[in-house]
Parts: structure tokens; C-alpha cells; sequence
């Protein structure tokens, strides 16, 4: 039984004595899993186990068998003992030894109202446990998302990447509170694992030389399927290789391992060995290793492309790099939503810039729309889409305040950003059940909705744009009505240009939208397109553009 209730209900036993109310005042207790009988006895710092047969079922069905019962007041001289008071697991039964010569009815009486006030102090007890629980959450959730904002400075300081991945280690390790950690990068030409950083006991042992084939040992799996382990007791599970303990002398306990994936390609894996409060890791451990491991990921996969940029001297080849930055941040296939008709496109000009958009599943009920557009070009532009991008999802896993999203997209990309380059940003929240719309516009072109009536709304609620000043945003919901059309777009699309500096405009958008807006949304999506380019002609796009259309 928890030590805290333990004290509690001693308190509550002395309280009981000292008012004169019973000569002695006993409360016996069984767990569900251990029939055993305990008891806690007045001025009795310990906890006693009577000397029953331990063989014996003492509880059933929440009473106590009548022999058992017999001897319970024969052994403790009780003048009564009542049926149980549960807690959790426990059940208690608490037991009197009356202080003078008490009526029936009134021992009765006086029994039942000290039944109701352990009862009392066991759910007293229970509502500070869930507090307690509540607060550690609330203090973890801060740590971690801490340490997730303090990892995307990194990611984007000018630290090499040994530094940057040592420092995610640390951090995982100190927030999972791990007795050893180490990560292990993927060498894709042996098709082995190497060992990078390691941390705890194990780190003086020279192991960092040390390899092993992908497919091997727990690690190695991992690193093939791209799955996490969790082994809560090392040494009972067959999968587990003790030979690296017998090496170093380290004695695994629980083990937790997961890979390092960005874009389906796995990086290499992390893994943590014992928790330092003796308790195995679990499932929650896993959720946040992974998202560190996903973050050392992305440090490797923006490294890596760094590299190859700054290995480029043309500015062609930059550009071409940053293509490929931007082109692995959109998405292949767009998310499924219920009762929606989606598509999406997205047309670069010869200079890269830093258009993005997404619709992602937060769950069968709520999905996610974004587009965003960073201003300047190149390499530079790219990457604060990368780090955007990869902060907004981190954001999205622990909440869907669009209010508290933006507001630290705001000030992370300010902290993080030179005084040029800011993004245009527009995120919206779908409910499916009650075909709402919640979303913050944040200096962007406003999205249009367009009712089965040919009313549009323009949706700009919001603020500036994210990454310049310290803004407190504003969110709208509103209603999606049957029938109607969802347009997303950037600039490039509007401002599109033909010989005589005419833009394309707005007018002539919500024109063809209104034209055709009972049509599915690619072939309205192809008409746009084919309107623009033929508003265009000759003359090159200046600004690349990206439009989401979702008709409901």
C-alpha cells in the first residue's frame, strides 16, 4: 500500500485514540494480487502481517470468510470488525476495540461512521495521488517541450553535427532520467551501425569503435525494420545479448531502443539503458525517445544537405539542393478527410523559394491544414521551412491550440531567423463531426470559402506574419456548409505575371472557382493551372505558388 495513505490512515487511527473514542482501533487490508492479510495497528510505525496461513483465502468477494473473521477478533480482542472499504487494488476492513461499555446500536453507529471516514481518507488520498500525477505531467510536458525548442536552436545554430547529436543524447538521457545512452549512425556502405555518442558507464570502455551489422542484436533489428524495442527486464527476454555486460561489466536492466527516421530513411537508432528510479521504461519513454531520435534524424538529413551546398560553388547547384529540401517537405499523397474532395499542387519557378503546405491526421476526427510561404530564396529559405516544418509537427503531437502553436512558431523563428526572413502562415483546424473550421492567419493571402450560394469568405482573422514581432494572435471558428469550396494558395499564384506586368489577381480566381464549383477539385484545380499559364505565356513565373483546394 502507498506510504502516504499508510500515514494517513495512522493519523487517522491515533486521532480516533486520542479523542477517547475507542480503546483501539485497527485497520486489516488485502491486495488483490496478495491475499496475504496486514494490518496497521495505532502508534505502529511498521507494517505487520499476522500469523494466518498465508496458504488460506482470507478475502472473497470483499468479506472476510467467518472463521478468518472469528480469529481476526479472538487474536486482536475486537469488540466488531466491518466489510470492506476499497482502495484501488485494496480492500480494508477496519476493525474496534471499544473504549467502555457502548450500546449495540451505538458501537454500530460508531463503527459504520469510522467506515466512512477511512473511506474519506482513502479518496481524499486518491484525488492528491491524480493531482500529483497531474502536476508531474504538466511538469514533464513542459521539460520535454523545453528541451524540443532548445534542440531546433541547435539544429539550426552552426554547431557541427557530432555536437548537435551529443546534445540530444544528453538531453533524452536527462529528461528519461537513463543510466547509460549511446546512438549508433547507419554506415550505408558496410550496411553496419556505429557507434557516435555514448554516455554512462559504458562510455570509458573505448566501445565507439565497436560495429555491428544491421539485422543483428536488438539494436540491429531495430535499425532493419525500423520498429522501437521497449524490454522492461533485459535478462529475461530471449532476444537481449548479454555479451556487451560481460564486456564492460555493465549490468542492463531495462532496455529501450528506437530507430532514426526522417522520410522513411532510417539514420541509425538510440538507445537507453536503465532508468535511474529502478523502474523500466514504458511506453510514454518510447513516445519521447522517438521524437528525439526523429529529431537527430532531421539534424543528419539537414546537415547532409548543408554539406552538399556549401561543397557546390555555382549558385545553380545551391538551388538545386534547396529544390530538394523543399520538395521532400511537401507531401507525396495527401491525407484522406471524410466527406472532403481534396487536391493540391505545388509549381516552382526557376528560383527556389519557400512555399509549403500540408493537411495532416491528428485523429479520425481532426485534421490539419497549412501553407505557408518563407520569404527569401535559396538554401536559407529552405531550411527555415525544414526547422518550421519540423517544430510545427512537434508542436502538433503534444497539442492542437492553434493560439499557443503559432505564438511559439512566432517566437522560436524570431530567436532562431535574421531580421529578413519571416513566413507568411495560415493553419486551420478541421473537426469532421461538427464540420468546423478553427484557424489563425498569420500575414498570409486569405484562403476563400465559397458556399454552395457563390457567397465567399475571405478568412483573415489572425496577426501579422510569424518570425518579425511579438504578436498575440487571434483564431475565428466558423462552419463549413455542405457544398462548399476550401481554397489555400501563396502569392506566386495571383501575383503571376504575363508580358505587359499584369498579374493574374484575384477576380479572375474566385471567377473560375465560382464557374466551376460543383466540379471535382483536381479538374478545378486543372483549370486554374491552365488559366494561369496561359495568362503567363512566355514570360517566366517569378515566384513559385502552391494551392489547396477542398470541397466538401
Amino acid at each position: 500500500m502507498n506510504d502516504r495513505l499508510i500515514k494517513d490512515l495512522q493519523d487517522l487511527i491515533d486521532q480516533y485514540k486520542t479523542y477517547g473514542m475507542v480503546a483501539e482501533l485497527y485497520i486489516f487490508y488485502s491486495s488483490d494480487d496478495d491475499d496475504t492479510l496486514k494490518v496497521l495497528k495505532s502508534y505502529n510505525q511498521n507494517v505487520l502481517q499476522t500469523d494466518f496461513n498465508t496458504e488460506q483465502t482470507f478475502v472473497s468477494d470483499e468479506k472476510i470468510d467467518d472463521d478468518i473473521r472469528h480469529q481476526i477478533i479472538n487474536q486482536f480482542q475486537l469488540d466488531s470488525l466491518l466489510h470492506s472499504t476499497r482502495s484501488g487494488s485494496f480492500q480494508l476492513f477496519p476493525g474496534v476495540k471499544y473504549g467502555g461499555n457502548w450500546p449495540v446500536e451505538v458501537g454500530h453507529d460508531l463503527l459504520n461512521a469510522i467506515n466512512r471516514h477511512i473511506l474519506t481518507v482513502v479518496e481524499n488520498w486518491a484525488i492528491k495521488e491524480e493531482i500529483d500525477r497531474y502536476k508531474e505531467s504538466s511538469s514533464n510536458m513542459i521539460a520535454e517541450m523545453g528541451a524540443l525548442h532548445e534542440i531546433s536552436r541547435v539544429i539550426d545554430s552552426k554547431e557541427n553535427i557530432d555536437s548537435i547529436l551529443s546534445y540530444i543524447l544528453q538531453r533524452a538521457m536527462d529528461l528519461l532520467k537513463a543510466e547509460a545512452a549511446s546512438l549508433m549512425l547507419k554506415i550505408e556502405e558496410t550496411n553496419e551501425l556505429e557507434f557516435k555518442v555514448v554516455f554512462g558507464p559504458a562510455a570509458s570502455q573505448k566501445i565507439k569503435p565497436f560495429r555491428l551489422k544491421v539485422g543483428q542484436g536488438i539494436s540491429g533489428w531495430v535499425a532493419d525494420h525500423g520498429k522501437p524495442i521497449l524490454i522492461p527486464d533485459a535478462y529475461a527476454d530471449q532476444r537481449f545479448d548479454p555479451s556487451f555486460d560481460q564486456k564492460t561489466g555493465f549490468k542492463t536492466k531495462s532496455y529501450l531502443c528506437v530507430p532514426m527516421i526522417y522520410k522513411s530513411r532510417i539514420y541509425g537508432v538510440v538507445t537507453l539503458l536503465n532508468r535511474l528510479d529502478g523502474r523500466p521504461f514504458n511506453e510514454n519513454d518510447q513516445e519521447l525517445l522517438t521524437t528525439f531520435a526523429s529529431q537527430a534524424a532531421l539534424a543528419i538529413e539537414n546537415t547532409q544537405l548543408l554539406q552538399t551546398a556549401i561543397e557546390k560553388e555555382r549558385i545553380d547547384k545551391e538551388l538545386q539542393v534547396a529544390a530538394e529540401i523543399q520538395r521532400l517537405l511537401i507531401p507525396d499523397q495527401l491525407t484522406n478527410i471524410p466527406d472532403m474532395d481534396i487536391a493540391a499542387t505545388y509549381i516552382p519557378c526557376k528560383s527556389v523559394s519557400g512555399d509549403y503546405y500540408d493537411v495532416i491526421k491528428i485523429n479520425d476526427n481532426q485534421y490539419v491544414f497549412i501553407v505557408a510561404d518563407v520569404a527569401g530564396k535559396g538554401i536559407p529559405g529552405a531550411m527555415l521551412v525544414s526547422n518550421m516544418s519540423a517544430m510545427l509537427k512537434t508542436y502538433l503531437e503534444h497539442s492542437t491550440n492553434l493560439k499557443v502553436i503559432v505564438e511559439r512558431l512566432n517566437t522560436r523563428i524570431m530567436l532562431n531567423t535574421t531580421d529578413d526572413r519571416y513566413i507568411t502562415f495560415f493553419i486551420a483546424l478541421y473537426n469532421v463531426k461538427d464540420k468546423t473550421l478553427t484557424y489563425i492567419n498569420a500575414g498570409h493571402n486569405p484562403p476563400l470559402l465559397i458556399d454552395h450560394q457563390q457567397n465567399v469568405t475571405r478568412l483573415k482573422k489572425g496577426g501579422i506574419f510569424i518570425g518579425c514581432l511579438n504578436w498575440t494572435y487571434e483564431q475565428e471558428t466558423i462552419n463549413i456548409p455542405d457544398n462548399s469550396l476550401l481554397i489555400l494558395y501563396t502569392d506566386g499564384l495571383i501575383e503571376a505575371m504575363n508580358s505587359k506586368e499584369e498579374e493574374f489577381g484575384e477576380d479572375k480566381l474566385i471567377g473560375i472557382l465560382k464557374d466551376n464549383r460543383t466540379a471535382k477539385s483536381d479538374k478545378i484545380q486543372k483549370k486554374i493551372i491552365k488559366a494561369i499559364y496561359e495568362h503567363v505565356g512566355n514570360t517566366s513565373f517569378e515566384d513559385d505558388f502552391t494551392l489547396i483546394l477542398a470541397r466538401h
